[in-house]
């Protein structure tokens, strides 16, 4: 079985109560009845990912190029109580990801559809 079920299921074990430190002792216990520990560490990364994942659901995040573009992405995207980041690597303009929504409104992505284009064959 992957490891992305087994993450799946130890998240499912937190959501519906236990501690993390029963869910993986509970998860552990299976594993070791079927023969099957050395699933742990990519069992941990899948679940690291997933965690993520789940956390950035809820979560409200507009990325900027400047802290002086600030205002206008906001205005632009709808973006009022959503957290700030600055990404130099935007060159311009604004990303706004929402409940795992992304709303790209960047420089880069624009000069990098522009390249692809011009450089297909």
């Amino acid at each position: 079985m992957k490891p992305e079920i087994y993450a799946h299921a130890i998240l499912h074990m937190i959501k519906k109560g236990e501690t993390p430190r029963e869910a993986i002792t509970r998860m552990h216990k299976a594993l070791e009845a079927k023969g099957r520990v050395g699933l742990m560490p990519h069992i941990a990364r899948a679940f690291r990912r997933l965690a993520l994942k789940d956390a950035n659901k809820s979560r409200s995040l507009l990325t900027v190029a400047r802290v002086k573009d600030e205002q206008a992405a906001r205005e632009a995207s709808g973006a009022r109580d959503a957290e700030l980041a600055v990404d130099p690597t935007l060159i311009g303009g604004w990303t706004f990801e929402d409940k795992g929504t992304l709303t790209d409104a960047s420089w880069k992505s624009s000069l990098l559809s522009i390249y692809r284009a011009a450089t297909r064959t």
